[in-house]
């Protein structure tokens, strides 16, 4: 017997991202409760319709990548994830090396690194259990967010 029972299903299209179009699908998810897990199913498309990649979340974590195609529905080496571990890469719409990057547990983990359109690395980003704790140095706070002041502390009034 089959415990599960659907959330919501939502579909998004592009027109509110492209002028002028209005009928083609941008994404679509389905949300379920099994047991005591949510599961999230989401396809993404390409503008013309192709499917982009499908993914599977259970409880906010991410559980597998089915597949990553390029425009013409030709798969991308993405890498993989399987059961929540794996390492992945990930393209924009045009095909081009976005991120790449491992999972552990369904959660980014380790270096993540952020790629220039040319293929150079921009920059990159230490995850553990999936949040960001390379910023948690307090010079690149000051150098981000200018937020200390003589080694005094956190500005309580920005605009004193």
């Amino acid at each position: 017997m089959n415990n599960e029972t659907i959330l919501f299903e939502t579909q998004e299209n592009w027109g509110g991202w492209h002028a002028g179009d209005t009928t083609s699908i941008m994404s679509r998810m389905i949300a379920t409760k099994s047991g005591d897990d949510t599961v999230y199913t989401t396809v993404y498309y390409y503008p013309n319709g192709i499917e982009k990649t499908k993914t599977v979340f259970v409880n906010d974590r991410l559980k597998s990548i089915f597949f990553v195609n390029d425009t013409n529905g030709n798969p991308y080496n993405f890498g993989g994830v399987t059961n929540g571990t794996g390492h992945v890469k990930q393209y924009d719409h045009h095909g081009i090396l976005q991120y790449s990057g491992n999972y552990q547990n369904g959660n980014k983990e380790g270096w993540w690194y952020r790629y220039h359109f040319t293929g150079e690395i921009m920059d990159s980003t230490l995850y553990k259990d999936g949040f960001d704790i390379s910023a948690t140095d307090s010079s690149r706070l000051n150098v981000m967010f200018g937020l200390f002041r003589d080694n005094v502390g956190i500005r309580e009034n920005w605009y004193q």
